[in-house]
């Protein structure tokens, strides 16, 4: 089935994706080391220029600030209502961006979801 294949596929580039997110940060020539999620989430991402310039739709940067800088129960709530779309907005931004600080950001924000509830990735 189709839409079984295209899931596992989406889980696996999520899985190499966070797997990414814990290699260690380079910040020009210097290495900085490995950042935890709560270090990487305490920054604020400016959303509304990646709209702007027309990266993310209204509808898009309405789904993520409905799971941005909320609780974890809220933003596993909402991730297990519309799983798919939110799989399809986070890779969207981590394929779009090349801001490293924003696929570490998206990276720890689905590693923070799956941490609380891995049954999200079925």
């Amino acid at each position: 089935d189709n839409t079984q294949l295209r899931r596992r596929q989406q889980r696996a580039a999520v899985s190499q994706r966070l797997t990414i997110a814990n290699m260690p940060m380079q910040t020009g020539r210097a290495k900085v080391g490995a950042l935890s999620n709560a270090e990487v989430l305490s920054e604020t991402m400016a959303w509304p220029s990646y709209q702007a310039a027309g990266v993310l739709t209204k509808e898009q940067l309405e789904h993520i600030y409905a799971i941005d800088k909320q609780p974890i129960d809220v933003q596993v709530s909402r991730f297990e209502a519309a799983g798919i779309s939110y799989v399809e907005l986070l890779s969207a931004i981590v394929s779009s961006v090349s801001k490293e600080e924003v696929t570490l950001y998206v990276l720890a924000m689905m590693d923070e979801i799956l941490s609380a509830k891995p049954h999200v990735a079925h």
